[in-house]
């Protein structure tokens, strides 16, 4: 279809009839003409915004800027299909200090392997696409490492600790206080077809973190990657 000027003013809607043939306005099959130099307006579906559960939600870039996270993301990228928790430490200059494969549920550490992974990464997988569990950032603290991190087959999920960090106990005391409030914010984000029932769990994790960095000044990180 191309617009067709015959006369000052006037512009017909037409078609080439056959190759080689002559302009045919459409005004002579129904009527159409539109005035010369007119905007044209249109009928087109809303830009996309999807939701980060929904499969052609945009993935992220992750960060690479230090050798600690170049090093992580490429670690992150091998395990995160995985069946089984691995975790891995990593040091300041990228290389690897530690690496072990568990269970589906978790992978374990000793305290005295952890005592000597202060200011380290580390990095590990969740199988089930959730975010960071009490058991997580209990032994990351214990630790002392700079930055804790978990991949799952959706997202990446980033925690580094502020100058004065909460203990687990007092992120659990905050979690039975705040279960039944953000318990409802998930629960109407998946009537108002937010959000899918499948992933209530883990939203309600998600959701538990961003309160409780805002809270204490941590600086936490879910990214669709």
């Amino acid at each position: 279809m191309r617009v067709w000027a015959r006369a000052p003013g006037q512009a017909k809607l037409g078609l080439r009839m056959g190759v080689g043939g002559g302009w045919v306005p459409l005004t002579r099959i129904c009527g159409i003409s539109v005035p010369d130099n007119s905007t044209v307006k249109n009928f087109n579906q809303p830009t996309p915004t999807f939701g980060p559960y929904d499969p052609p939600a945009p993935r992220a870039t992750p960060d690479t800027s230090t050798p600690a996270r170049q090093t992580a993301v490429a670690i992150e990228e091998g395990i995160r299909n995985n069946k089984l928790e691995t975790g891995v430490f990593i040091g300041a200059d990228g290389k690897e200090l530690l690496r072990r494969t568990g269970q589906p549920n978790r992978v374990g550490f000793a305290e005295a392997e952890l005592a000597g992974k202060a200011g380290s990464t580390f990095t590990h997988n969740h199988p089930g696409d959730g975010a960071f569990s009490l058991d997580d950032y209990e032994a990351a603290l214990f630790a002392q490492v700079a930055e804790l991190r978990v991949v799952s087959p959706q997202f990446r999920h980033l925690l580094l600790f502020g100058a004065a960090p909460p203990t687990r106990k007092t992120l659990e005391q905050l979690g039975a206080e705040w279960s039944a409030q953000l318990s409802e914010v998930v629960r109407q984000a998946n009537q108002a077809d937010q959000l899918h029932p499948a992933w209530f769990g883990v939203e309600l994790q998600h959701a538990f973190w961003k309160r409780a960095a805002k809270r204490f000044g941590l600086t936490y990180l879910r990214e669709r990657s």
